[in-house]
């Protein structure tokens, strides 16, 4: 959990990564009233900046059923290669699994399941949650705004998932999927994943001599979210600057 303007704006960022790995596949976003115990003067300050602000009050179910959205059109589940989706406790995982087409249209061609685990477990490799968790420790590292305790959490929503942007392609595609492996094993995630690396090469040498356009990619409705900026931030009014060229 991040903020998206302050620690009274606290957002959930839920993320589809692989198991074995850890490619990131795909990640959503919710804005979250701010919960928890609070002193007196802290509830008197939250209840200002939320005049007038209403919250999407499914937010957590929508971001992970846009997941399983993702899932069911990249990775639907075989009779030979079933769908198993690991995830915490969170209530509203379970709500929006029950309520997906994945869970409700499956037979015995098309199995999926939902394994729920406790958050609180250790963070160790045995843990099914550890892709997960290993990707919220990289981040947290890497990123200012999604460290804990710290007054660097981002200012625009819409900004922030796309600096997430660019980090998921730089963890996919560039960092090294072992950084404790020896020197001649250079793989990345995408390739542990099963893309060839020419490919991957091949991509990233058009990443940094062409411009990519709009009209050129074939994103779906989460990017194409985020490639508009049109994730709201709450309290703020209108959408994050977006030069015209990004429409073209």
């Amino acid at each position: 959990m991040s903020f998206d303007r302050s620690h009274y704006f606290p957002n959930n960022l839920t993320i589809a990564i692989t198991g074995r790995s850890r490619y990131v596949l795909a990640y959503t976003h919710a804005s979250l009233r701010r919960s928890g115990s609070m002193r007196e003067a802290q509830k008197h300050r939250r209840d200002e900046l939320y005049r007038g602000i209403s919250f999407e009050q499914t937010a957590l179910e929508r971001s992970f059923s846009e997941l399983l959205d993702e899932l069911a059109r990249d990775r639907p589940p075989h009779m030979h290669r079933p769908l198993l989706i690991v995830s915490d406790e969170k209530i509203e995982y379970a709500r929006a699994f029950a309520a997906h087409r994945l869970f409700r249209d499956q037979d015995e061609e098309h199995r999926v399941v939902h394994l729920r685990i406790n958050s609180k477990l250790p963070r160790c490799f045995a843990n099914p949650l550890f892709p997960s968790n290993y990707l919220d420790r990289e981040l947290r590292k890497d990123q200012a705004a999604h460290r804990r305790e710290t007054t660097c959490f981002a200012r625009s929503a819409a900004n922030q998932l796309s600096r997430m942007a660019s980090y998921v392609s730089w963890h996919n595609y560039a960092k090294r999927y072992l950084i404790k492996a020896p020197v001649a094993h250079t793989a990345c995630h995408g390739e542990v994943a099963g893309i060839e690396g020419r490919a991957i090469a091949r991509e990233r040498r058009t990443m940094f001599r062409m411009r990519s356009f709009l009209s050129r990619e074939s994103l779906d409705a989460v990017e194409q979210r985020i490639w508009k900026k049109l994730t709201p931030t709450p309290g703020i009014q209108g959408r994050a600057y977006l030069p015209k060229y990004a429409f073209g």
